[in-house]
């Protein structure tokens, strides 16, 4: 009678133990049903939070802005601007000056020339022949003008200085082609220039 006794007592020691058991069990399971919705909530809203981030972010850059998001950490530096340059200036060369050379007033000084010969009429032949060999060479292609009133070489008005003046042109023209200083023997050649004042005597 006494081992029932104890026996019962036994099972009722356990089955309290189970019962209690059981109950902090259900109140455990409870609290984790409570609290799963509350952290799924809570992934739910961050993971939201994520994209809403990540798609204005791209949206940014599609778009070609470059501010960055107010999520990025440490934030990004802004490019930085180079200082404006004021433009090349091309430097403009002083201008030329061209400077015409001086107009000479007067003629260049006459020079004689050296190793020339010039024909000129001979002072012994008569007054009558000479004139005579004048009138040809003036005809004949000599230049007379010079010895013509108010010409260079008019003065001294005779006639052997105006055939002298006839003589020398006419030659100094023609001897290229074999013309000769003779006139009828009324001419020679001489070494010394014979020009004076304005009238010059030509050479060749």
């Amino acid at each position: 009678m006494e081992v029932s006794i104890l026996a019962v007592c036994i099972i009722l020691l356990f089955a309290s133990i189970i019962q209690s058991q059981c109950a902090e069990a259900r109140s455990i399971a409870r609290m984790y049903k409570s609290k799963i919705p509350e952290e799924m909530h809570k992934k739910t809203v961050l993971n939201s939070v994520h994209k809403l981030i990540s798609t204005e972010f791209t949206m940014d850059i599609s778009k070609g802005e470059t501010n960055p998001p107010f999520c990025v950490y440490p934030p990004l530096s802004p490019k930085p601007t180079s200082a404006a340059l004021p433009p090349p200036t091309a430097m403009q060369s002083p201008p030329s000056v061209f400077r015409p050379p001086p107009i000479s007033s007067s003629p260049p000084p006459y020079t004689k020339p050296e190793h020339v010969v010039w024909c000129v009429a001979k002072p012994t032949i008569p007054t009558s022949l000479i004139q005579q060999a004048l009138d040809y060479a003036c005809a004949s292609g000599a230049d007379c003008e010079p010895i013509k009133p108010n010409g260079l070489c008019y003065q001294p008005d005779t006639v052997l200085s105006h055939a002298s003046y006839s003589f020398n042109s006419y030659w100094q023209r023609t001897k290229i082609g074999g013309g000769t200083c003779d006139f009828g023997g009324s001419a020679m050649l001489v070494t010394v220039d014979p020009s004076y004042d304005q009238c010059h005597f030509i050479y060749s």
